[in-house]
């Protein structure tokens, strides 16, 4: 006799420490959200493990009524998604003031989490978007 019941969907799961050619479990998890995010159901579930992940995720297919496809943090860790890149190389220019080259449009710059002021010259006022 054979019973047919509801397929119960495995979770995907995706570390820092992972590669995106693993198998996506527990124990050999994903590098990239993306990774995951190409390959999920209907009703598939996406476990992030804690760190950080610097990319932008797009699905590849959506969920049904009563069979969503969910990303969720692994329980008791902190995850961060972020598109921000870090900029390295950083040498001191004249006193107080450092550069580094970076390759892409720099529009916005965060140090320890906090927004920068941009330089400018004369001082623009204290609205960097309605300068004076």
């Amino acid at each position: 006799m054979l019973s047919v019941g509801a397929v119960q969907a495995a979770p995907y799961h995706v570390a820092t420490n992972g590669s995106n050619t693993a198998r996506g479990t527990m124990d050999q998890p994903f590098r990239s959200i993306q990774h995951a995010a190409d390959r999920l159901q209907p009703g598939d579930t996406c476990v992030v493990h804690g760190g950080i992940y610097r990319e932008t995720v797009r699905p590849a297919n959506s969920g049904v009524p009563g069979q969503p496809i969910r990303f969720v943090a692994a329980s008791n860790e902190i995850v961060v998604v972020t598109g921000l890149e870090p900029v390295t190389g950083w040498t001191r220019h004249d006193g107080h003031v450092y550069r580094a080259k970076h390759d892409a449009a720099v529009e916005q710059l965060f140090v320890d989490g906090r927004l920068m002021t941009p330089a400018r010259y004369p001082n623009a006022g204290p609205d960097p978007f309605n300068p004076v």
